[in-house]
């Protein structure tokens, strides 16, 4: 009866029902496998219709509210574990972090939309504000200048309005589709600036070519992600030139010529602009000293890149000038090494210490390219070092962190302090045949093996340790002598090692909990004992 309090939902499984307003007026009829009752207890309010029999008989499902909220929990639960699941498994939207993922995947809405269905109306298209995250099926989009295009499971796209994804004017599924839909205004209120959200999940996607970002923790990938800031070029401006520091640049937007070191790169504006059309028929950015082009008087005024005045370099331009005047253009204009396009990225080769860049980089568009410098990445990955450390070092930390977690006592620490204790290891290089512990010897220390090899000798038992081996637990914790011997192989080794007392220093009072633990494990003791 309407105004009554809702605590219970009915399924019609046969018959007849009617839904009656104030005045007994029928304003609607359910039949076999309708449900009503459900809004007033999921929003707490209620009853806002009667519903009375329509036929001779009726047959009804009644579902209590205690047991209709724990099955939408449940429910709830497992729909979120599927959305975080395909967030993880997504190009874009696993590079976000864990706590933005939960909160993005709680709004997400799943839909289901049938062949031929509409996700977006043409009608409708430019106030569409909702974005689409494609988990299963196929969909054909129509952009603005009717361009169509068909994307499949993972691709996003959105409605006009809508400032982030692929944007569409039309949308019709190809086949049965299941998606996550979300409101413009809904990302704002969680996100606030989601655009940037969404900038650092893009640049970590394109980072992961670059075979360093893939060695680097999930936190640092973060911090270098955010040391790439957005900068907009005009079609013929420098970005990067040769022999500058290094610095990777990755281009968001348009495409960017990367130009041989031997090219002098000008500003057109400089000089005399001869107005050399090649660039618009053909795609060259290469044009000549100021009236090296007849004298033509159509220059656009647009930047230029100017390469050297040389005699041979002129005639060889001037027929390349000519083959683009009859359409004859199909190489790459000169000095051009490569052109890098939107979500390429450029500079890893020369990104360490005392390099510079090899080539220059000159926009071929108007583009959008993200950079961040060598000294930059490596200061903000620098973590409890006392000083900034080369990247090549800073990847054999993580490597050494890597190592030490499946190995007792350091696999007990929490990660703050585990990176200090790193810090502590110091760097000792061993040559053939050369000891780094004799038995009886009181070392105190634990040694990790980073580089080369080195043979464990107990007795006639001979035991090589390849690169990353450890040893020295018992020596480090409880001040065992050691009971082997451990030489340098044919090629020499590097151990990375920690002192007892550097060790101490770092855990402080933690120290003696781990000794009696380690104690402990020596005993082996069991349950059954």
């Amino acid at each position: 009866t309407k105004g009554e309090k809702g605590d219970c939902c009915y399924i019609l499984l046969s018959g007849l029902c009617a839904v009656e307003a104030e005045s007994s007026e029928q304003i609607a009829q359910l039949s076999a496998g309708h449900m009503f009752g459900e809004l007033a207890m999921l929003y707490d309010v209620p009853r806002t219709a009667t519903i009375v029999c329509a036929s001779h008989r009726a047959v009804l499902c009644k579902i209590r509210g205690p047991c209709f909220r724990r099955c939408l929990a449940r429910f709830k639960e497992r729909t979120l574990s599927d959305t975080l699941r395909f967030l993880n498994s997504h190009d874009l939207f696993s590079k976000l972090a864990l706590e933005e993922k939960r909160l993005f995947a709680n709004v997400l809405c799943p839909e289901v939309f049938e062949l031929g269905a509409l996700l977006i109306d043409e009608n409708v298209g430019t106030s569409a504000d909702w974005m689409y995250l494609v988990q299963e099926g196929s969909v054909e989009i129509t952009d603005q200048y009717r361009n169509r295009k068909v994307l499949g499971e993972g691709a996003t796209f959105s409605g006009q309005r809508m400032p982030y994804g692929q944007k569409a004017m039309a949308a019709k599924a190809l086949s049965k589709l299941r998606v996550l839909a979300i409101g413009h205004h809904v990302m704002d209120r969680l996100f606030g600036n989601i655009s940037e959200v969404l900038r650092l999940a893009t640049v970590r996607h394109h980072l992961e070519s670059w075979k360093v970002f893939r060695d680097l923790t999930e936190k640092q990938q973060q911090s270098v992600a955010a040391l790439f800031h957005e900068q907009n070029f005009k079609k013929g401006e420098v970005i990067v030139t040769a022999m500058a520091d290094p610095q990777l640049a990755l281009v968001m937007e348009g495409s960017v010529l990367v130009v041989d070191p031997s090219v002098s790169i000008l500003d057109a504006g400089d000089s005399n602009d001869g107005g050399c059309n090649s660039r618009e028929q053909c795609g060259h950015f290469a044009g000549t000293a100021g009236g090296a082009d007849n004298g033509r008087g159509d220059a656009d005024n647009e930047p230029e890149v100017e390469l050297p005045h040389s005699r041979s370099l002129q005639k060889k331009q001037s027929k390349e000038h000519e083959d683009a005047s009859t359409g004859m253009c199909t190489h790459t204009p000169t000095g051009v090494a490569r052109t890098l396009s939107a979500g390429e990225l450029y500079g890893e080769g020369t990104f360490r210490e005392n390099c510079c860049m090899e080539h220059s980089l000159v926009a071929e568009t108007d583009v959008l390219v993200c950079r961040a410098g060598h000294d930059e990445v490596c200061r903000a990955l620098r973590g409890h070092a006392e000083k900034t450390l080369p990247l090549s070092q800073i990847v054999q930390r993580n490597r050494i962190k890597e190592c030490l977690q499946g190995v007792f006592p350091f696999n007990a620490l929490y990660e703050e302090m585990l990176d200090v204790v790193v810090e502590a290891f110091e760097t000792v290089e061993y040559h053939f045949n050369e000891p780094i512990v004799a038995i009886g010897e009181e070392s105190r220390r634990f040694c990790l093996i980073i580089e080369g090899e080195a043979v464990r000798s107990e007795g006639r038992d001979v035991e090589p340790l390849t690169k990353w081996s450890s040893f020295g637990v018992s020596q480090l914790l409880l001040d065992r002598p050691v009971d082997v011997e451990v030489r340098a192989a044919a090629t020499g080794c590097i151990v990375k090692s920690i002192a007892t007392s550097a060790f101490v220093e770092t855990c402080g009072v933690l120290f003696s909990e781990l000794a009696t633990k380690m104690k402990y494990k020596d005993l082996k003791i069991k349950h059954t004992d």
